[in-house]
């Protein structure tokens, strides 16, 4: 599903693509200048049978109609991102908690790949698992975790979970695209901060900084944005 309010063609169309599970209530803490700026939300879409992600990215490409639009990915959406920025031209890409190349991955996504363990999870007992978890457990602190997830991370289908980490697992890249910022936590525990070059690194932010920096961020993207 696209948000899209198609009154203000003069603004700069700006769009955002959630991280893989997620929905696009991950950018509820972000705020652009809606003087100059018209956030659009890309959900994510059902991947067909063995769809490359290439193909992918086309049929994502299509849902954006604005002219040189700026895209703002997080997670693998910052993957997506980059496949459609070399599909349609983009007036700015920035990309967050994300990799620009194969080099930044960890090297568990390389046995991901070998072992193509993609294939049985996660699936629909993860989720439940984590449910009875949240239930039981005494420490608010992970049941607080567990909550984000029921708000945030509701794009469950085996489907589309396995197909995003086999995609990502073998993703390479080895062309870096040239009009793109790079923000990462120097926390992240999925894409380790040690493995990311050429990045806009936030202290004590982790995997979910568009969620736990958003105060930082709305500022830094302000500054990014007017430079264009």
């Amino acid at each position: 599903m696209t948000i899209q309010n198609t009154k203000n063609q003069h603004k700069i169309a700006v769009y955002f693509i959630p991280g893989m599970a997620a929905n696009t209530h991950i950018f509820e803490r972000i705020h652009l200048d809606e003087s100059r700026y018209e956030p659009i939300f890309l959900e994510w879409t059902e991947p067909q049978k063995d769809e490359s992600l290439v193909a992918y990215s086309q049929r994502m490409s299509r849902q954006i109609t604005s002219p040189n639009p700026i895209i703002i990915g997080v997670s693998f959406g910052g993957v997506v991102a980059q496949e459609i920025a070399r599909i349609i031209k983009v007036k700015q890409l920035i990309i967050i908690s994300s990799i620009k190349n194969s080099n930044e991955l960890p090297s568990y996504f390389r046995w991901i790949k070998k072992t193509s363990i993609y294939r049985f999870f996660p699936n629909s007992i993860t989720w439940k698992t984590l449910e009875w978890y949240a239930k039981i457990t005494p420490n608010q602190k992970p049941k607080n975790r567990i909550k984000a997830y029921d708000k945030y991370l509701t794009v469950r289908s085996n489907n589309y979970l396995r197909w995003c980490l086999k995609e990502l697992s073998k993703w390479n890249n080895p062309h870096e695209l040239k009009n793109i910022v790079h923000i990462h936590g120097k926390k992240d525990n999925i894409f380790p901060f040690g493995l990311i070059k050429n990045a806009i690194i936030v202290e004590n932010a982790d995997h979910a900084l568009v969620l736990t920096k958003a105060n930082w961020l709305n500022n830094e993207l302000q500054k990014i944005l007017k430079k264009q």
